[in-house]
């Protein structure tokens, strides 16, 4: 098990935080899947950053094949100030990808975050959020609109 923590897209990015954001990857040694895991979309939705930061000890034993990039903390300033928005431009940045370079402090943001995420060619994206920073943890689980050919599974 390999794990390494770097930052992206700091360095001239004009308004994304100035040492970038916190990459958190996790890889087996063995050829698999890549899964990105990122939270902290909505400021005020804390408990994705603390389901991520449970999973990053938790995976260092358990991950056997493939790897895992955790991106736990993708909005620091709506965090700081527990704000569902970018503060720098109060837009949503759920509503901004695949961003802007040039744009707007959120659509700099996205853009970011879109390309961090595209670099890793993953098979899985999972995008955690939570009602706020007072919500208890849950899931929904959407039951398929198209099955195509394929039998269900009960479960």
């Amino acid at each position: 098990m390999k794990r390494s923590v770097d930052r992206f897209g700091a360095q001239g990015q004009g308004k994304l935080p100035v040492g970038g954001l916190v990459r958190i990857r996790l890889d087996s040694g063995d050829p698999g899947p890549t899964v990105v895991v990122v939270s902290g979309v909505h400021g005020d939705e804390l408990t994705g950053m603390a389901a991520i930061h449970g999973l990053d000890p938790w995976l260092t034993t358990h991950l056997k094949i493939g790897q895992v990039v955790l991106m736990p903390c993708v909005n620091p300033d709506g965090i700081v100030q527990l704000t569902r928005h970018v503060p720098d431009d109060q837009r949503d940045l759920n509503r901004c990808f695949p961003g802007d370079p040039r744009g707007t402090a959120g659509q700099q943001l996205a853009a970011a975050i879109f390309q961090a995420i595209q670099s890793e060619k993953p098979n899985l994206v999972l995008d955690l959020h939570s009602d706020s920073g007072y919500a208890i943890p849950y899931a929904i689980l959407d039951r398929p609109v198209a099955l195509k050919g394929r039998k269900r599974i009960e479960t």
